[in-house]
């Protein structure tokens, strides 16, 4: 019976090999998993943070476009197309000259804005219109410092000398486009809870 005996203690010990190898491979799968599991945590972890830097970045940038470039310009050339308004229809006569003044103080004001803020500019390049009102505020200047106050040129003969409204159309659609944008933000971010909010009504 000795063999028997042999042959039951082989099973048994075999049976005991296999149990303990399948606990440590149980234990040693279940640590794989949970190590894995823990490392794709951390993976979203730093891939949400990361999203939430960049959207808050790309906030911060759209806003200090609208509030040192875009806005300032947008609204002293609504201001400067309405006083051009009432000039033409003949309301502001009596202070001709503190229009002209305030027009050239406002082409100033908006030309510093561009030069020294030009990092703010919407896209990859400077819009053709901004290189033309920068060329034609100087020329306008200095020629209204002339004897004749005047440009001397027609606008065909000289086009870089005169005013086009492109840079209007271009300052308005980009600083619309802004506020739309940035409202989008704030919603993905958590600003505003909807479209309807006091917050975003301000904009």
């Amino acid at each position: 019976m000795d063999w028997l005996q042999a042959i039951v203690g082989g099973l048994i010990s075999t049976s005991t090999v296999i149990a303990v190898t399948v606990f440590v491979s149980r234990e040693w799968f279940t640590r794989l998993i949970n190590r894995g599991f823990e490392r794709f945590k951390h993976d979203l972890q730093i891939e949400a943070m990361t999203r939430e830097l960049t959207l808050k970045s790309q906030i911060e940038f759209k806003e200090r476009q609208l509030s040192e470039f875009y806005g300032p310009i947008y609204s002293r050339l609504k201001r400067g197309r309405a006083l051009v308004r009432l000039w033409k229809d003949g309301k502001l006569a009596e202070i001709n000259q503190q229009f002209w003044e305030l027009a050239r103080k406002t082409n100033t004001e908006i030309e510093d804005i561009i030069l020294t803020k030009s990092h703010l500019i919407d896209g990859d390049e400077i819009p053709k219109s901004f290189i033309q009102f920068l060329t034609h505020v100087p020329i306008w200047h200095g020629f209204m410092e002339t004897s004749h106050g005047s440009v001397p040129f027609s606008q065909e003969d000289f086009p870089e000398a005169y005013y086009t409204e492109e840079f209007e159309k271009d300052i308005y659609s980009t600083t619309e486009k802004l506020k739309k944008d940035l409202k989008m933000l704030y919603l993905r971010f958590g600003v505003i809870e909807s479209v309807g909010s006091s917050v975003l009504a301000e904009q």
